[in-house]
């Protein structure tokens, strides 16, 4: 049915322009199965396609009424080239039983078969002089072409074309009758009213057109050098966001991906409305929301319900305020994901009971990782007195991940899975002693750095009891007086400290204690113990050992479905940056591969598509960030890190009881 929709359009269009479909239906419906023959058919036409733009090369490009000179020269399409456009075009914008012709020619005349929206492009066509009968190649602007051919077809299109021409975009907003915030409820009758309503307007095409305007604006939110037709799209862009309320936005957004088919349109922009699924119970979500509203609110305290709409309400009309948070609990990989993909993915994930947590701050992505991995199996957040947030210091935003790793190496004998340690020569015994350390502050933890100084201080006789340490910036501490610069004070330079490093410089009553403590950093994570070494057990092999689980490597998409649906699943493995986040590290040589550990968080159902995207929590993200890729796209990350190490071994397993 697919293949013979394409083929009645195309053959509808061709007759329009006097010209034949050399390839008939039954000739391509020979080979098993209609997918083969349609990819068969696009390969054809897109040789055709070379060919003929080949051929094209340094011809005259016909621009203006004028030039075409309509009294005196024919023109005449080259099939191929509108074959291959009618054949990639989204199904969206061809599949609504109206006049096909004119459909496709205001399509064309809103560029919508570009790239670009709005773009204009040349068409091959040959000129013959009417006179002599003359013919040669000519290149056409597609919008000219539209123009010329809609004036004997289509009086309607003449119409919306001339209406667009005299309008700006908020008075062509008020033309349309687009439904209200209050008809976007969960009624099926509704819905099917608003899809037959908007499917029968004389403005359809241009609805598709701000679609792609916004798709490709929120495509390329993170693009920084902009030509001049690309600032136009994104003030367009701009000015359709402020004449459009939410609900209309996420409706026209979502036209190019699901108007061919009633139930995906309804699912889409009706039934599954993300955003009042979240406001209904913003506490279930509150992982998520709260950093993002405590910084985009200016909060430093629990939120209330209220409080937490007017966040998702300031997220609904800027989509990317969320992707330049500054709150600590979201230090992580610059920029992170716009709102709407954040909550999307966020409620799909099957992590989401962990707490957010701030990866920039921790300088090794196997530790942030394995972090992550031991705090899912430990299960702290069933807990009833379990709190992740600190609001009153939240640079402690990953301490209760170090603070597992600590005790799991301690239980396992994996010394090195959490290495960071502060050391001083004891000059008593002769030898230098070294303790464990991480940079944050807790007066009731034996790894926080004021807890180990104090230690230090009082072995070493620099004290003669432990001091109650504070661990501050520098700055903060010029700032003090005499009277409040009195004790012990360990300063850093907000710049440049993490967890697992940072330069201190201790003070006692104000004055510097002389250096004598050593940071040294030997954190190791030997993931699957590949090398034989005694250093480790390996940290997957450990966690079926602590938490008696079971294992089996992931090959393929079908293959993760069916393990996901297992009890206590995670599936986590490596693969190479470049392949993942490939617009922040870039190639350089052939096999470069920086690794990057991840998780697989779950699976989400891909819009006018057969499979499903793979929810992912890279290590340099913040848990709470989730990504979405292709499986082709993960499942090549891995097999490039496999082809770049020195086993050559597989790195993505599934873990469950």
């Amino acid at each position: 049915m697919l293949l013979k929709f394409f083929l009645s359009l195309l053959s509808s269009w061709l007759l329009l322009l006097g010209i034949s479909l050399s390839l008939q239906a039954n000739e391509l419906t020979n080979t098993p199965g209609v997918l083969e023959s349609f990819e068969t058919l696009i390969n054809v036409s897109k040789q055709r396609r070379a060919q003929i733009q080949k051929k094209f090369q340094g011809k005259d490009v016909l621009t203006t009424s004028k030039q075409l000179n309509l009294d005196q020269y024919k023109y005449t399409v080259a099939h191929s080239y509108i074959q291959t456009t009618l054949l990639m075009a989204n199904k969206s914008f061809l599949s609504q039983g109206r006049n096909q012709t004119c459909d496709f020619l205001e399509l064309l005349w809103f560029g919508l078969y570009s790239k670009k929206p709005g773009s204009r492009f040349n068409i091959p066509a040959s000129r013959e002089n009417l006179q002599t009968g003359f013919k040669e190649p000519v290149l056409v602007d597609s919008k000219l072409l539209s123009e010329i051919l809609v004036k004997d077809k289509c009086p309607e299109s003449v119409s919306l074309f001339n209406t667009i021409r005299r309008s700006n975009i908020e008075s062509l907003i008020k033309k349309i009758s687009l439904p209200k915030d209050n008809e976007f409820e969960v009624n099926l009758t509704q819905c099917q009213t608003t899809y037959q309503k908007i499917k029968k307007s004389p403005y359809l095409n241009y609805l598709f057109y701000l679609s792609q305007i916004l798709n490709y604006t929120q495509r390329n939110t993170n693009k920084t050098e902009l030509k001049n037709k690309e600032r136009l799209i994104f003030l367009k862009s701009a000015k359709i966001k402020e004449v459009l309320t939410y609900s209309q936005l996420n409706l026209i957004r979502g036209l190019r991906y699901n108007f061919s088919n009633l139930k995906d349109f309804c699912r889409s922009h009706i039934s599954l409305d993300i955003f009042k699924a979240v406001k209904k119970d913003p506490f279930k979500y509150r992982n998520l929301l709260t950093p993002y509203c405590l910084d985009i609110l200016g909060k430093r305290k629990k939120l209330t319900r209220n409080e937490y709409h007017e966040c998702l309400d300031k997220m609904q009309s800027n989509d990317s305020i969320c992707s330049y948070s500054t709150h600590p609990y979201t230090y992580s990989h610059y920029p992170k994901s716009p709102c709407s993909e954040l909550i999307e993915n966020y409620t799909s994930s099957l992590l989401k009971n962990l707490a957010p947590d701030c990866p920039a701050r921790l300088q090794n992505e196997g530790s942030i990782n394995a972090g992550r991995i031991i705090s899912f199996y430990n299960k702290d957040y069933e807990s009833a007195d379990y709190e992740y947030f600190d609001y009153k210091n939240p640079t402690k935003c990953f301490k209760n991940n170090i603070v597992n790793m600590n005790e799991y190496s301690k239980e396992l004998n994996i010394e090195k899975l959490w290495g960071t340690y502060a050391c001083y020569y004891n000059k008593v015994q002769r030898e230098e002693n070294c303790y464990k350390v991480a940079f944050f502050d807790d007066p009731n933890n034996e790894l926080s750095i004021t807890q180990v100084v104090g230690k230090i201080l009082k072995e070493s006789k620099r004290t003669q009891h432990q001091p109650n340490c504070l661990f501050i910036p520098e700055r903060k501490l010029k700032s003090l007086g005499l009277k409040k610069s009195q004790g012990c004070h360990i300063t850093y330079d907000s710049n440049n400290c993490f967890f697992d490093k940072c330069a201190i410089k201790v003070f006692q009553n104000g004055r510097e204690v002389p250096t004598f403590i050593t940071i040294k950093n030997q954190s190791r994570i030997d993931y699957y113990a590949y090398q034989n070494n005694s250093l480790s057990i390996g940290f997957h092999r450990s966690l079926k050992q602590k938490f008696k689980l079971k294992d089996s490597k992931v090959y393929n998409l079908t293959q993760l479905e069916e393990i996901l649906d297992r009890k206590n699943v995670l599936v986590h493995g490596i693969g190479c940056a470049e392949d993942l986040l490939p617009s922040s590290f870039k190639r350089r040589v052939i096999n470069q591969c920086n690794p990057l550990p991840f998780i697989i968080s779950g699976l989400k159902a891909r819009k006018n598509a057969l499979t499903s995207s793979v929810l992912v929590n890279l290590s340099i993200n913040s848990i709470i960030d989730v990504k979405s890729y292709e499986w082709k796209s993960l499942n090549l990350a891995v097999e490039n890190y496999q082809k770049n190490h020195p086993t050559r071994k597989w790195s993505l397993y599934a873990l469950y009881k």
